[in-house]
């Protein structure tokens, strides 16, 4: 036969609550000293994307990423994984760009 109860533990101000609640508050103040630690990065910290986000977000295929590295696009390769940051790739675009007649 099963017991119904719950299990239940006490938490800081004695109050006794089941584990996942206990999860979820443990996991709300890891979310908010996270949030705290963003806010205190620099503004101008520029932001870097992995190949598979930059496919992505310019609709492009891994061979022609792979053509813009070899023309010039600058990147970093840690591992199997190369990254971009946001003004190498608009600094690559506005070099490339075409006008027309």
């Amino acid at each position: 036969m099963q017991n119904n109860k719950v299990d239940k533990i006490a938490d800081e101000q004695g109050i006794f609550i089941c584990p996942a609640v206990k999860q979820v508050k443990q996991l709300r103040s890891e979310i908010a000293s996270l949030k705290n630690m963003l806010a205190k990065l620099p503004p101008n910290r520029t932001a870097m994307i992995d190949n598979a986000d930059l496919m992505m977000q310019y609709h492009i295929s891994r061979t022609t990423a792979s053509e813009w590295r070899a023309n010039g696009l600058g990147y970093i390769k840690i591992g199997k994984k190369i990254y971009y940051e946001h003004d190498w790739i608009e600094a690559y675009l506005q070099k490339h760009k075409h006008r027309g007649f």
